[in-house]
């Protein structure tokens, strides 16, 4: 419920639901945040009073199945308002066209605002690695911005304020740009650390998606951020 407050009055900020929009969209919240306890409810009880014991092969594959089921059950928390809930079918239901527009807009600058931070970061780990000069710096931070992954940003997991997830995405992003204008502007010296790098990022591109930082409704219907197949050269 606190992840779905947090969403409904960031819409109310952005876009001045009325009271009767707001009680529509709480009660969608409310139905989705049943069917979502039902759900960890059902799979809680297949462990009710189950004792194992680690030291033995099915002990650990019990725990190992459990470990999984946790993690299934905080990915499930982490779409609950996404594509294929019941808040996600009322929004454009209930808002006007010009109150998804200002929503939008609103979503874009915070995405906007919060990669840029990650980005500028990064890139002043790379000025001290890589001895950047001003137009190399520039070219990096336009690439990047260019290129801006869908933050997910309603609910922050706590891995978001991870240094080194940030730099791996940062990374993996960089990866999927057109290396040649990269490649020119730097010396043989700066590029083969930066390579290396990138392709760091991009061969952690299935960790990067399960930490639930990148909103997975977008990023698989949108175009794969450093998709390509082949390691940068």
């Amino acid at each position: 419920r606190s992840l779905g407050d947090r969403r409904l009055e960031r819409a109310a900020a952005a876009c001045y639901l009325s009271d009767a929009q707001r009680r529509k969209l709480r009660l969608a919240m409310e139905s989705d945040v049943r069917r979502f306890a039902a759900a960890v409810d059902a799979t809680r009880a297949t462990y009710a009073g189950v004792r194992v014991n680690l030291n033995d092969p099915e002990g650990q594959k019990k725990w190992h199945q459990f470990q999984q089921d946790v993690q299934q059950c905080r990915q499930l928390l982490r779409r609950l308002f996404d594509t294929g809930s019941l808040f996600a079918a009322a929004v454009p239901a209930t808002l006007g066209p010009a109150q998804v527009t200002g929503s939008e807009a609103e979503l874009k600058a915070r995405r906007s605002f919060r990669w840029r931070t990650m980005v500028v970061s990064t890139l002043a780990k790379l000025d001290d690695m890589l001895g950047l000069t001003q137009a190399q710096h520039e070219l990096l931070l336009e690439s990047l911005m260019a290129h801006a992954p869908p933050l997910r940003l309603d609910e922050l997991p706590p891995e978001q304020d991870n240094a080194h997830l940030q730099l791996n995405l940062v990374y993996m992003v960089l990866s999927g740009v057109n290396p040649r204008p990269l490649r020119a502007a730097t010396s043989e010296r700066q590029w083969r650390p930066l390579a290396l790098l990138m392709n760091q990022g991009k061969s952690m591109r299935s960790w990067i998606e399960q930490q639930g930082i990148l909103d997975t409704d977008e990023a698989s219907t949108g175009p794969r951020v450093g998709s390509g197949a082949r390691p940068v050269p």
